[in-house]
């Protein structure tokens, strides 16, 4: 206890001084240094009246028996989760369905593709831009592709009683 306290510990320590929480040897030091001291000794009883009326403020008595069960039973049971989870919850499902839909689409569409790629690269070796077919009734097919040379092919199917058939091919410029 030959340690003298300063002004600036005993600031530091003034609330709990104030709150009677110091013991011992540290509270014995800080006395000392009250007896001698006027302001910290001021910032202290300030820091007591003001822990004194607080501890006014607390009812004066007991709550009635049985005041926490009733308070209990008046609280909700079920929480609701706050808003922005249900319209995260909401959006995680939307975007869940999005993605297994778009993934059916482009499994279902795998053959589509395939063909696809198929015709480009034939057209790319023939070095053609298009290539179509189109029925002629019952009568046949007519086969087109454009490409260098350009060419049609016509496939007639013979019925019974049918004459020879002409084929006539007219061209934009009416030739």
């Amino acid at each position: 206890m030959n340690e003298r306290m300063d002004c600036d510990a005993l600031i530091e320590l003034a609330p709990e001084l104030a709150l009677g929480t110091v013991t011992g040897e540290l509270r014995a030091r800080a006395l000392q240094h009250l007896a001698g001291c006027a302001d910290c000794r001021g910032r202290v009883e300030e820091l007591s009246e003001v822990a004194d009326a607080l501890l006014l403020l607390s009812p004066a008595g007991e709550p009635p028996a049985g005041f926490e069960s009733r308070v209990l039973q008046r609280l909700p049971t079920r929480i609701r989760p706050p808003r922005w989870r249900r319209v995260g919850l909401v959006a995680a499902a939307v975007l869940l369905a999005a993605a297994v839909g778009g993934a059916g689409v482009f499994a279902a569409g795998s053959g589509d593709r395939d063909l696809a790629a198929d015709y480009r690269r034939t057209l790319a070796v023939a070095d053609g831009s298009a290539f179509g077919a189109w029925r002629l009734g019952d009568a046949g097919t007519v086969f087109l592709y454009q490409g260098s040379p350009s060419w049609m092919f016509v496939s007639m199917q013979p019925s019974a009683g049918a004459g020879p058939y002409a084929c006539e091919l007219v061209l934009r410029g009416g030739r």
